[in-house]
C-alpha cells in the first residue's frame, strides 16, 4: 500500500512539474504527460489495494501505515528529482508519522476491558 501511495505521490508531481504554459495551454500539456495517466490508471489499483489491506487487517494498524507515505515520498522525490525541502517540512512529516505511531494502534483488550 505503501509503494501505491508513494507511486501515486511522484508520478502526480512529475507530471504537475513536466506540464508548462498558463491557462488553457497549461491543462492541454498536462493532459499530455503520461506521468498524468499514469497516476489516474494507478488510483483505482490504489483503491483496490485499500480495500483488500482494510479487510484482512485492523484499520487500527492499517491506517497509520499510511503516514509513512509523507517521509518516503519525500525521500524517493529528493533522491531520484532533486526535490529540496527545508528542515521544516521534514520535520512536519516527521510529527505526522510518530502522530499517527503514537495515537494509532490501540493496545489490545481482554473481554473486560482491561488492557493487555
Amino acid at each position: 500500500m505503501l509503494a501505491a501511495d508513494t507511486a501515486v505521490f511522484l508520478s502526480q508531481k512529475v507530471a504537475s512539474r513536466d506540464s508548462t504554459g498558463e491557462g488553457w495551454h497549461y491543462f492541454v500539456s498536462l493532459l499530455r504527460s503520461p506521468a498524468l495517466w499514469f497516476a489516474i490508471c494507478l488510483t483505482p489499483v490504489q483503491l483496490w489495494l485499500w480495500t483488500r489491506i482494510l479487510r484482512g487487517s485492523d484499520i487500527g494498524w492499517a491506517y497509520p501505515a499510511t503516514s509513512l507515505a509523507y517521509p518516503i515520498t519525500m525521500a524517493v522525490a529528493a533522491t531520484f528529482f532533486d526535490e529540496r525541502y527545508d528542515w521544516h517540512v521534514w520535520g512536519g512529516a516527521l510529527l505526522i508519522t510518530a502522530g499517527a505511531a503514537v495515537l494509532g494502534p490501540p493496545g489490545r483488550t481482554d473481554a473486560r476491558g482491561a488492557g493487555a
